[in-house]
């Protein structure tokens, strides 16, 4: 079985097929990897598939900007994401005291997933264009990334919620 280390060197993207609906694909050239949906019209949940395996992203609290995630069929989160103060890096709070650390440049398109020394494990960049379109770059192989790969959409959907905050200010 195929795990995102696999893709060490490839490009891969995030493709938002049709602008009318929030369903999105993680792809590598033609082959559809995962897929990522809202499942409420109104409200944050989102629920990945990739690997065979089933995530779902939700706020537990309308007024903090935590995330959590949860494996789908189980109740309680195993993860979680907390933003930092200023807003350039947040971090991901995985089982058994594992951390991974999400860092956003000021002014830039592009933004990383690092282990907790700081090394870059995964490089995700914004193209503009009218649809939703991320290109990801896995620049170190990594078993969190294999043993987690809903890190990668978490971390794209921390980017896309930043963004919407900015435009609404």
């Amino acid at each position: 079985m195929k795990n995102l280390s696999y893709y060490y060197g490839k490009k891969l993207e995030f493709i938002q097929p049709s602008v009318w609906k929030t369903y999105y694909e993680l792809k590598s050239n033609d082959e559809i990897i995962g897929t990522i949906k809202k499942v409420k019209t109104f409200g944050f949940q989102l629920e990945i598939a990739m690997f065979n395996k089933k995530w779902t992203f939700y706020r537990p609290s309308f007024w903090r900007s935590e995330v959590a995630v949860k494996e789908s069929g189980y109740t309680l989160p195993y993860a979680k994401y907390k933003g930092g103060k200023f807003k350039q890096h947040g971090m991901i709070e995985l089982p058994r005291g594992e951390r991974i650390k999400l860092m956003f440049k000021a002014f830039k398109k592009d933004y990383e997933i690092q282990d907790s020394s700081g090394q870059v494990f995964v490089k995700l960049v914004d193209k503009v264009k009218f649809r939703t379109n991320v290109e990801i770059f896995i620049e170190k192989r990594s078993e969190v990334i294999d043993k987690y790969p809903w890190i990668i959409v978490l971390a794209w959907y921390i980017s896309a919620q930043r963004k919407h905050a900015a435009m609404a200010r």
